[in-house]
């Protein structure tokens, strides 16, 4: 037994200098203005939506080629008057419930094949859409991941789930580097209009993640923005409970997964905790 725990700590850390390797290869990538639709869904996100409705108009981007979809995910918090001020930002209802309807509707809507997306809850830099889109100037990339980072960190249970998080967001820019992506955010995120209609598997569980799957299955290739203006901050959870919460979503998704990559990082991680 005590071999086998070595031999499971071995490749842990292994894994780790892997994924490290792969973060310092990363790819740099030159700013572009290119046509873009943002979709993002939301429900009950009053409190919210006047700090991203600011960012987003505050974008360093010609609104000619940009297109800003807000998809209605069923809200009754009387949200409407916020969206008065500003113009150039679109919203429309959701054909259904849920998140993974509201994704979808917004994507059947966007005027643009290059689709942006992030949440309401999020903070973005005025650079947010260059830096993220820039890779996709290649049209062989189908995916663009990029960094997500807590941000208001009150406690000392708030800078724990930071460090944790980065690890996380670290962990799946170094697997794509390496051309072995498992996972990514769709806080911050952008792939193509045309893969996203084509994949029902993603249509069917309405995840980021199962999204990135396809895209490798079918060898679409896939980039990761590391740039600090390319950083979408989002707040961590207030509670344990509902840190294990998310954490129990997040779990209960691997049981779906195909890819062997992720398979491999997910039963490697088990059995290290």
């Amino acid at each position: 037994m005590i071999e086998l725990a070595f031999l499971i700590l071995a490749v842990y850390v292994g894994l780790i200098i892997f994924f490290f390797r792969g973060w310092n290869n990363l790819s740099h990538y030159k700013d572009v203005n290119l046509c873009v639709t943002i979709v993002i869904a939301f429900r009950n996100e009053k409190e919210n939506l006047p700090l991203l409705l600011k960012d987003l108009s505050q974008q360093d981007f010609p609104l000619s080629k940009l297109q800003i979809l807000l998809v209605d995910d069923s809200s009754d918090d009387g949200y409407q008057d916020i969206l008065t001020s500003y113009e150039n930002i679109q919203c429309i209802k959701s054909e259904g419930r849920g998140k993974k309807t509201a994704v979808e509707t917004g994507v059947k809507n966007a005027k643009y094949d290059i689709i942006l997306t992030t949440d309401a809850d999020c903070r973005l830099s005025k650079d947010w859409v260059k830096k993220m889109v820039s890779p996709l100037i290649m049209n062989d990339i189908k995916l663009v991941s990029g960094p997500v980072a807590y941000y208001k960190l009150d406690s000392l249970f708030m800078k724990l789930q930071a460090i944790e998080f980065m690890s996380l967001i670290g962990s799946g820019a170094g697997a794509i580097a390496q051309n072995k992506g498992f996972m990514c955010n769709g806080a911050n995120m952008a792939f193509r209009k045309s893969i996203f209609s084509n994949t029902e598997q993603y249509i069917a569980s309405g995840d980021d993640v199962f999204l990135l799957h396809h895209i490798k299955k079918i060898k679409g290739k896939m980039a990761f923005v590391k740039d600090k203006a390319a950083i979408v901050r989002t707040q961590p959870k207030a509670s344990l409970n509902d840190f294990i919460n998310q954490r129990k979503r997040w779990a209960s998704k691997s049981s779906s997964y195909k890819d062997r990559t992720a398979q491999f990082v997910s039963l490697l991680v088990f059995l290290c905790t």
